[in-house]
């Protein structure tokens, strides 16, 4: 193996090895400081499109006493909630296709506001936000020109920022800001938001139905499990459904199973304790926000599969966090 330490700062030569290295570890400790370098690193992975499993994150000092603050999580806190002003320029920047006309060429506000039917006085102060993200460099004719990190946004990209934007801040935005509903009623915000559900919703809307389905695809090219004609699989099925329709689905697979044929089953599950895993704690609140549906813990799991007629052979952990769950006919 060859080594390289390298500084935390960035620079050229940094970029080269990061780009030519199998794998990246990033050093941090559970400061707030440290911990929003480290997310920075891994948002220069996702823009160099590194594969997934490339970078690895080592928490140094986890157990020293004290840990983070409570003025360092108020304050952490305080940049979550200000996110929502480069969410909104890029989820804006996206829907009006602004990244595909800069593709083609740098453009004044004044070219792209005729060919969007913009204004460009309000359009140049929009366009600088997008400098201020480094999605975009403002030239000295006047001229705004795509940055490489920008060239993520285009429909052609390999990259998943584009329809990850349109989705999340697009469909999943108002169910979550209307969480309440939820606690209240106990079914889903997304029907409330849109009117009905969102399988429903996307069938009527083609459009966004397509970029949800592109953000799938994109997010799990890398993506690799036991395959063959005597198995069949399900990924992030069972999680958007309660225990009755999940038990259906089950069922449904078991009978068109012959004898020693598997089903994989591929599911972000619960954790014993809510801070052993916050991103199945979120996955669990999406399900109940948008579909109804829940995360489940492997005991929960089992027991759902055990019910439909199918036997749990093994289970194991993948390095991003998913349990995938082999099981055969009975």
């Amino acid at each position: 193996y060859i080594v390289v330490d390298l500084p935390a700062t960035r620079c050229e030569t940094s970029l080269i090895i990061l780009d030519m290295a199998n794998t990246v570890l990033v050093a941090t400790t559970p400061e707030i400081p440290t911990l929003l370098h480290t997310r920075s690193l891994l948002n220069l992975g996702q823009e160099r499109q590194y594969p997934r499993g490339k970078m690895k994150v080592i928490l140094n000092r986890a157990d020293m006493k004290g840990g983070i603050s409570a003025e360092e999580i108020e304050e952490h806190l305080k940049q979550q909630i200000e996110a929502y002003h480069e969410a909104a320029i890029l989820f804006t920047a996206v829907s009006a296709r602004i990244p595909d006309l800069l593709n083609l060429g740098g453009r004044t506000p004044e070219m792209l506001a005729s060919e969007l039917d913009m204004e460009p006085k309000p359009l140049r102060r929009f366009l600088r936000g997008l400098v201020t993200m480094r999605l975009c460099e403002e030239l000295e004719d006047g001229r705004f020109v795509l940055t490489p990190a920008g060239e993520a946004l285009v429909p052609d990209s390999d990259s998943s920022l584009r329809e990850k934007a349109l989705v999340v801040l697009g469909q999943y935005w108002q169910p979550w800001l209307d969480l309440q509903h939820c606690l209240k009623t106990g079914e889903p915000s997304f029907p409330k938001a849109f009117g009905m559900p969102v399988a429903a919703w996307r069938a009527a809307n083609v459009e966004d139905s397509a970029a949800f389905q592109n953000y799938l695809a994109k997010e799990e090219a890398g993506d690799a499990f036991p395959g063959g004609a005597d198995v069949h699989l399900l990924k992030g099925v069972l999680q958007q459904h309660d225990d009755a329709e999940a038990r259906t689905i089950l069922q449904n697979c078991r009978k068109t199973m012959k004898l020693g044929e598997r089903l994989i089953v591929c599911e972000r599950l619960m954790p014993e304790n809510a801070t052993d895993d916050p991103a199945a704690i979120m996955l669990d609140l999406h399900m109940m926000a948008i579909t109804g549906g829940k995360a489940r813990t492997k005991s929960e799991m089992e027991t759902l599969i055990a019910e439909a007629g199918l036997t749990v052979v093994e289970s194991k952990k993948t390095d991003d966090g998913l349990t995938v769950i082999d099981t055969r006919r009975r």
